[in-house]
């Protein structure tokens, strides 16, 4: 199957992959989605599809969409912005805003619902978002501002290492690896699908 990327002011299709259903045990099929924010839509069906689940970061990450619509035509911090969200049945289950510079690719916000039914959101976008880096060439991967609480998950579970401005970072074989490791977890690869 054939799916355009031609995006006008909706969200696209840029992986689909599986992540595990808590109850059931099961892996269910997910697709990530990228908001281009090229229209004010983009606010929009963020707003009502994120509704439902408390989250944390949802401040930051429409604040962020609302000032790269601002910027389209003018290069400043947040052109490179990219926000993807992870939907199962048309509901928002993850989201991660990234942005890259002259070091490499950031992770700005990293989110799934507390509580989530779901396992391996967290990861699954992580691994994505080492993927787009690896695609850009891009030398590494960091967690931009982590809270302490989650600097375990993301040196034991995630493989990071934490640098001197204790920012958790990998290169590109840890993101190789953890990519592969992670389509293991979840029993399923991780494709873009402009490839397909």
């Amino acid at each position: 199957m054939n799916i355009s990327s031609i995006s006008f002011g909706k969200k696209y299709p840029v992986i689909k992959c599986k992540v595990q259903d808590k109850e059931t045990k099961k892996f269910v099929p997910v697709t990530v989605y990228e908001y281009d924010c090229s229209e004010e839509s983009d606010l929009k069906d963020f707003k009502e599809k994120s509704k439902n689940s408390n989250w944390i970061y949802k401040r930051e990450f429409t604040r962020d969409m609302k000032m790269k619509l601002n910027s389209l035509g003018r290069e400043n911090y947040y052109t490179t912005n990219r926000f993807y969200v992870m939907e199962n049945k048309g509901e928002i289950i993850g989201m991660c805003e990234t942005h890259d510079d002259k070091d490499g690719s950031w992770i700005e916000y990293l989110e799934s619902p507390q509580r989530s039914k779901y396992k391996y959101i967290g990861q699954t976008l992580i691994a994505i978002t080492g993927h787009f880096a690896l695609k850009n060439k891009q030398p590494k991967l960091f967690i931009n501002e982590p809270s302490v609480g989650a600097l375990p998950f993301y040196k034991k579970t995630c493989g990071f290492r934490i640098n001197e401005y204790c920012h958790p970072e990998m290169n590109k074989l840890q993101m190789r690896t953890f990519l592969y490791r992670t389509q293991l977890k979840t029993r399923s690869k991780i494709k873009g699908l402009e490839n397909e």
